[in-house]
């Protein structure tokens, strides 16, 4: 069986992956806001984010699928760690 990190490694691991994720939503959002900001739907009264077309809702579906994938990617490995933790125990 492969090696898997312990749990404090995993957590740490998990911490700092989940910080750059955020990290990362946080500048594409940025940069959205800043792709619209002077659109006339914006400048109509929309919200910030109100001159995307379909296109862009579909590229930014699957950016933030695969931030979800490798948030899922970080909580296997920790619960990976947590159940190596417990067959220790045992």
């Amino acid at each position: 069986m492969g090696s898997v990190p312990s749990v404090r490694v995993a957590s740490a691991i998990w911490i700092a992956g989940t910080a750059l994720l955020l990290l990362l939503a946080v500048m594409e959002y940025r940069r959205l806001v800043d792709y619209c900001e002077g659109s006339p739907e914006v400048a109509a009264g929309g919200d910030a984010l109100s001159c995307l077309e379909p296109q862009h809702w579909f590229s930014e579906a699957v950016i933030g699928g695969g931030l979800v994938l490798l948030e899922i990617a970080l909580l296997v490995v920790l619960g990976a760690a947590l159940h190596r933790r417990g067959d220790r125990r045992t």
